[in-house]
């Protein structure tokens, strides 16, 4: 677990753009302390076994970044349009199990607490707003739960796309996405 952790401040440092990395600094202190030690998926159905247990979520992380890279010329990103994509991926699972305490299970509004903990760690930059668009989308066509009345938002853009591809990519079973 304490290499997941080094490698995701790895991963930090190596944001290029000032503000892109002041952005995601600026959150890191911020995000919930479980964050670094819970498993990947609370029941088990939806991600490979290496993230099922302790420092899985960062183990997730570290894999949704890795993607990123290898699927970026695809898309033709530019390198400030990756960076930002990866700082939306290092940031999308930070609220996972709740904004502030680990409640325990997945928390469907974890992209929607996610988003505002980007914007309330960076308030009035205007590029804290477009991670948070990112963040807030990465759940792609799941958008709906029977535990919620709240409906997530669907990826319309193509860096919105590109970031919840990342993430379904890394969560798969079946495929396996080496750090």
């Amino acid at each position: 677990m304490l290499y997941y952790n080094k490698l995701f401040y790895k991963e930090c440092q190596e944001i290029q753009n000032k503000e892109l990395h002041n952005i995601l600094q600026n959150t890191v202190y911020n995000i919930p302390g479980y964050f670094y030690i819970i498993p990947s998926s609370s029941s088990g159905k939806y991600h490979p076994e290496d993230e099922l247990s302790d420092g899985g979520l960062l183990l997730h992380t570290l894999k949704t970044v890795k993607v990123a890279e290898v699927l970026a010329p695809m898309y033709s990103l530019t390198e400030y349009e990756l960076e930002l994509c990866k700082v939306a991926l290092l940031l999308h699972d930070s609220c996972k199990s709740g904004k502030i305490t680990n409640c325990g299970h997945t928390e469907f509004l974890h992209p929607i607490f996610a988003a505002e903990l980007v914007v309330e760690s960076n308030p009035k930059n205007k590029i804290a707003k477009k991670v948070a668009k990112l963040i807030k989308t990465h759940m792609g066509i799941w958008t709906t739960s029977k535990y919620s009345k709240y409906k997530l938002q669907k990826p319309k853009t193509k860096l919105q796309k590109f970031v919840h591809l990342c993430d379904y990519v890394a969560s798969r079973k079946d495929f396996q996405v080496k750090i």
